[in-house]
């Protein structure tokens, strides 16, 4: 059972991979296309943070592991940054928003240590307070 779990994760993060990588690239080569002048619509330019949003919160929601989820956690930040810096909300800019930055690794601190004291207080390490097995 453990390994056919493990097997399932793998397949999981490699297609995870995948998926970001690709959406990666198109993102990437749709903002090299604008700074070389070629016209990309306005509904493009101006939605496409957005998609980094969602998929923060698509791999927020259902994340395979423990670092899945704070590496969702990251791109859901990273998609919050462009956000704000592409429509300058709450009259903030890509040159002013990077401080969202540092709340967020603050909090990362927060609540991580948070999370290792309590697997302290249940004696077992894990930090989700299930019991880890000798393999």
């Amino acid at each position: 059972m453990n390994e056919e779990r493990r097997a399932r994760r793998e397949r999981r993060g490699v297609a995870g991979r995948l998926v970001l990588g690709v959406y990666l690239v198109g993102l990437g080569a749709l903002m090299l296309a604008e700074r070389l002048g070629y016209e990309i619509p306005g509904e493009i330019k101006s939605y496409w943070p957005f998609l980094v949003i969602g998929l923060g919160l698509v791999k927020l929601l259902w994340p395979g592991d423990r670092d899945e989820r704070r590496g969702a956690l990251w791109i859901l930040v990273g998609g919050l940054y462009c956000w704000i810096g592409a429509w300058n909300l709450f009259g903030l800019g890509w040159k002013t928003a990077w401080p969202i930055f540092l709340v967020a690794g603050g909090l990362a601190m927060l609540f991580g240590s948070a999370s290792l004291r309590a697997a302290r207080v249940t004696g077992d390490g894990a930090p989700d307070g299930s019991v880890r097995r000798a393999e």
